[in-house]
């Protein structure tokens, strides 16, 4: 099997644009085949590590990345092992923070506290 091979089937079933445009990006490189065989390495965590890196770039909580930079933080993220880029083996699937988490719970009890008091045009019969 070639190494993008490898990384055709982990995208298959986890379409993300951005994660699309970068292994388009990726499938350019071969002299990258390899090492894309290697095990320790997926998609999802080049993702994750991209998002970290993207994340130390941030002023008041925003980075743009030119699309050249987050290639090759791709292309760094396979030449490295995990171990030099300080990465746990695996990282299975994308997860939201434990602060995208909360978030996410606020919103919704946000949510529902203010639709006790809204009135529907729709059970009121005013749209027709």
């Amino acid at each position: 099997m070639k190494g993008i091979e490898r990384l055709k089937k982990m995208l298959e079933g986890n379409f993300q644009k951005p994660l699309f445009k970068i292994f388009m990006y990726l499938k350019t490189r071969e002299d990258m085949d390899e090492k894309y065989l290697n095990s320790e390495k997926n998609l999802t965590q080049m993702y994750e590590y991209i998002r970290a890196e993207a994340k130390k770039q941030a002023i008041n909580g925003v980075a743009v990345l030119d699309d050249q930079v987050v290639y090759s933080l791709a292309i760094h993220y396979f030449d490295e092992s995990n171990e030099d880029l300080g990465l746990n083996k695996k990282i299975e699937k994308l997860q939201p923070s434990k602060q995208e988490q909360k978030s996410t719970i606020v919103a919704t009890k946000t949510s529902e506290t203010e639709n006790d008091n809204q009135i529907s045009f729709f059970a009121e019969g005013g749209v027709a």
